[in-house]
Parts: structure tokens; sequence; C-alpha cells
């Protein structure tokens, strides 16, 4: 709900001042989409951002059109995963960047395996992973985004959990 009334507020901005507005998303979602760029498709964090950057570009350059988007963080990730899969095409199961391992945190031999874990599943499942976990979409937002049902994308989602679970060898 806090998500969507800040989306709400970040379009309402963005009507009244597409300028201003532009700004506000830009701060509240780059960092989150090259994030989602680099763990999801294996891009370079130039690439990444690269992308990041041609999939907020309409922003800028079709302030009217852009206005009327119903569901602004499902349009980013969806914008973003396009400029991402132009990018990578063929690429996307190479070799995971360096920027997966240096990321920052409280436990970096825990992200190390975690990426490396991550990198063992299916594409579908790791990107249904990203957008739920990283970029915070809903369950129906990722159907819609990867132009499945709604079922699949939960069955990806606990498959690929299961699989995290037993490839970290995790028990709570």
């Amino acid at each position: 709900m806090k998500t969507e009334n800040n989306n709400e507020n970040l379009m309402n901005e963005y009507a009244k001042d597409p300028q201003r507005g532009f700004e506000q998303i830009y701060l509240a979602y780059a960092d989150r989409l090259v994030q989602y760029a680099i763990h999801s498709f294996r891009l370079s964090c130039e690439e990444a951002e690269d992308a990041t950057h041609e999939a907020l570009l309409p922003w800028v350059q079709n302030p009217q059109k852009m206005s009327s988007v119903k569901n602004l963080r499902a349009y980013l990730y969806a914008s973003l995963r396009h400029a991402c899969i132009k990018r990578s095409g063929a690429r996307r199961d190479s070799t995971m960047p360096e920027e997966m391992a240096a990321a920052e945190g409280p436990d970096m031999h825990l992200q190390a395996d975690v990426a490396v874990a991550l990198k063992q599943l299916p594409y579908e499942q790791r990107e249904t992973v990203y957008l739920k976990i990283w970029g915070d979409l809903t369950f129906a937002e990722i159907a819609e985004l990867q132009n499945t049902s709604l079922p699949t994308v939960a069955s990806r989602y606990r498959y690929a959990l299961a699989r995290l679970k037993e490839i970290l060898q995790w028990n709570p």
C-alpha cells in the first residue's frame, strides 16, 4: 500500500510539473532499476545504467503520453526489461558481472553465495525472484511483465525459493 501511494504521489507530481516529477521518479527508482538490470540480465554496471536511462527517456521526451501511465512501477520495469533484452540478447546466460559479487551489504560472503545460487536458477525463476524481492512487484505485475499467468509466476517463485534453500542448505 505504501508503494502504491508513493507511486500515485509521483505520478501526481509528474502531471503537475513533468521536470520535477521526473526527478522524483528518477530518485525513487533509478538505483533499483540498475540493480535489476545487473542481476536479472547480467549487464555490466555501465550497460545497466544505459538501459535504465533508455527506459526513462520517454518520461523526458513525451510527458503528455507518460502522464497517462496507470502503474508506474510496472511500467518502469517493463520498459527496462525491454531495453535490457535488446542489449543482452543471447548474452543473458553468460558470465555474471563483477558488480554482483561486489554489491554492498552487511554480509559479503552471504551475498556472494546468494549470487552464485541465483545464477543456477533457470532464467524465468531468477527474473521472478528479482522482480518480487528487489523490484517489489506483485505477482500480478510480474505476470503482466512476463506475459504469463499468475499461477505460473507463483510457481516460478515457489520453485526458485525451494531451489535456493536447497542450494544454500538453509534450515530456519
